[in-house]
């Protein structure tokens, strides 16, 4: 058969012109390209900038130091040394007056309320409670009447003493340098931020029930998904027929990862609580509802890491006589074990960040303390970040909320990074 090729093909001119506008083409895209990265970079360097510039202000914070006395006549005006009595007063009342008299505000009149309006903006909610458990604290509950159980804070009435009070709204408060000029409010690393629990008060907010917390809730995740993952992903890929049922299931499991992770909030809310009647809030429901979530994940990498596996592994064993099963448990599993851990890992990051699913189980509350177990309440660095978050207006509670996410990211890379690390070393093993 006679091919007639176009004679303009045959042009020299022609071809150098259908070559450049070739490159010219590789080019344009080359350069559309490197110009979607560096959008993407500038968006991604804007996004850091904003969360660490705001998160290291939160790692620090400002301190007031003032000498305080505890007037009995302001405290206990009857003189009943009644605790109960003692335990009502509001004890912001003495810190306002020392402030007042040191910036020069008078503490009566309508001349100057909008500047002591200011000043009391520099005291939280925290303060007053500071200064109540110097006199009176609670050491208990009564199990019958639920009345608190109240103790002498170690304080007597009419002493005078120096206290150091968490002071907000600093940076734009118009009494800030004059407080520093007199040596009353100074800067320092803020540690009860690492060391501190949950708290209404942005100036006692602190993230060590949250980290606990994350700690319990991917225990769990972990303990419920792996095992079942990796038991399923042996089972699909090594012993399990061909036919509609399997893929069915294959199907299934792919389709897993797509569903949004409030639906598993809502599902885990339903089954965990209502009906198995779980106690809500608590670590233990939160990682059994993030282990629905991270499973597909982890049967999709197990499955990926065991096909990796080379066959002649299979053969030598089964030429050695072993049976498929020893096969498999003994030779291929352990083989795979690296690609296995780390998608788990890569799994449990994601786990780490989850919120939306955690608040229908109730992980957002203020809780009272540090979670010793599974079984207590208590919230989620995500869920941290979500309670420390305040309207754009509190500059404070931005900066805890940002500092919470500088917290979580750095877990993030740390996870990540050893996910990376086991791939690396795997992949050198082979």
């Amino acid at each position: 058969m006679v091919q007639i090729i176009d004679p303009k093909y045959k042009d020299a001119d022609f071809q150098r012109r259908m070559t450049l506008r070739r490159r010219n083409k590789g080019k344009r895209f080359q350069a559309w390209g490197i110009t979607a990265l560096a959008v993407a970079g500038l968006m991604l360097a804007a996004l850091l900038y904003s969360i660490f510039s705001n998160g290291i202000q939160g790692l620090m914070e400002d301190r007031i130091t003032i000498e305080v006395t505890f007037d009995p006549a302001q405290i206990d005006p009857k003189d009943t040394g009644d605790l109960a009595v003692m335990r009502k007063f509001n004890y912001d009342t003495l810190v306002y007056p020392v402030l007042y008299e040191a910036l020069g505000v008078k503490a009566k009149g309508r001349s100057d309320r909008d500047k002591r309006r200011k000043v009391k903006q520099l005291i939280g909610l925290g303060a007053s409670n500071q200064l109540r458990e110097m006199i009176v604290k609670e050491v208990g509950r009564d199990a019958q009447t639920d009345t608190p159980i109240l103790a002498s804070g170690g304080t007597q009435l009419g002493e005078r003493v120096t206290v150091e009070l968490t002071a907000l709204s600093t940076a734009s408060n118009p009494y800030t340098q004059t407080l520093r000029d007199l040596g009353v409010l100074h800067t320092r690393f803020n540690g009860d931020f690492f060391t501190g629990v949950n708290s209404n008060d942005p100036g006692y907010y602190g993230i060590l029930d949250a980290l606990v917390g994350s700690f319990w809730t991917l225990l769990v995740c972990f303990l419920a998904s792996f095992p079942v993952a990796v038991l399923t992903a042996v089972y699909l890929e090594e012993f399990a027929p061909r036919n509609l049922i399997t893929d069915f299931i294959e199907v299934n499991i792919n389709n897993l990862a797509a569903v949004p992770s409030i639906v598993f909030g809502l599902m885990g809310a339903f089954v965990f609580i209502f009906v198995f009647g779980m106690p809500g809030g608590t670590a233990l429901v939160g990682g059994l509802v993030l282990s629905l979530l991270t499973l597909p994940t982890i049967i999709v990498a197990a499955r990926a890491a065991i096909r990796a596996v080379p066959g002649s592994y299979r053969e030598a064993a089964l030429g050695l006589g072993a049976s498929r099963q020893q096969a498999m448990w003994s030779f291929v599993l352990p083989s795979a074990m690296p690609g296995i851990i780390t998608g788990t890992i890569i799994g449990l990051a994601g786990a780490l960040g989850e919120t939306a699913p955690l608040l229908f189980i109730g992980m957002v509350g203020f809780q009272s303390g540090i979670p010793l177990t599974p079984l207590d309440g208590t919230p989620s660095l995500a869920v941290g970040v979500y309670n420390a978050f305040g309207s754009q207006f509190d500059e404070l509670k931005n900066q805890l909320s940002n500092s919470t996410i500088i917290v979580l990211l750095a877990l993030l890379v740390l996870l990540n990074g050893t996910a990376a690390y086991l791939r690396a070393r795997s992949e050198k093993n082979s």
